[in-house]
């Protein structure tokens, strides 16, 4: 697990963020698995952030990207609000 944490240099594999240590934040490291159907073995793993963990789920990678861009586009005109 150590070297999968050196390797990204401590950012997320999918979204590029920062990975913190510090527990119940977006930011926190989560073990992703690259194929879901494949299981937790090495190099089938990477940390991401719990946040796009969460997002991801037991989705591949290509339906994430779809995912994301259909989001993308339906709120294309949502207004911003803080």
């Amino acid at each position: 697990m150590y070297l999968l944490w050196k390797v990204p240099n401590g950012v997320c594999k999918l979204s590029g963020r920062e990975l913190s240590i510090k527990r119940n934040v977006h930011s926190s490291l989560s073990i992703d698995k690259i194929l879901p159907a494949h299981g937790y073995i090495k190099g089938n793993v990477q940390w991401v952030t719990t946040i796009a963990n969460r997002a991801k789920s037991d989705m591949t990678m290509a339906e994430l990207i779809q995912l994301c861009k259909d989001i993308q586009e339906t709120c294309r005109d949502y207004p911003v609000r803080e």
